[in-house]
């Protein structure tokens, strides 16, 4: 039963997790002034049935320097679990994947967020 109630805190976490991170993507994308060119969600992982366990919940934003249509870049974020903590895991294509123990985003994850969307107009 303890199980249970953990994981059902668990995808209450990262429900919520997953509405503030779009948003914020969304806000500093414009912020930013970068176009989303695609994107989307999926369920990436091992999927074990009957548990949220194993199930990460994985964004795609596609980005373009509307200035330097060249400039293109792929920001990946994965809401993972570790003992029913959420773990965002974020990387880009010129960025290095780093992990957070986080159950709502703190200065420090934002900062890692901006830098990868960044990385479509400078691409260094």
């Amino acid at each position: 039963m303890k199980a249970e109630s953990q994981e059902v805190e668990f995808a209450k976490k990262r429900r919520a997790l997953q509405n503030e991170i779009d948003l914020f993507v969304q806000d500093y994308i414009k912020e930013a002034g970068v176009e989303q060119i695609g994107g989307g969600g999926f369920c990436a992982g091992t999927c074990h049935p009957h548990t949220l366990e194993g199930h990460d919940l994985a964004f795609q934003y596609h980005l373009q320097d509307p200035q330097i249509p060249e400039h293109k870049e792929l920001v990946e974020i994965r809401i993972r679990q570790e003992k029913w903590q959420p773990k965002l895991t974020i990387w880009g294509r010129k960025s290095m994947m780093e992990s957070f123990l986080c159950d709502q985003l703190t200065d420090e994850v934002k900062s890692k967020i901006m830098d990868c969307i960044d990385k479509t107009i400078t691409q260094s």
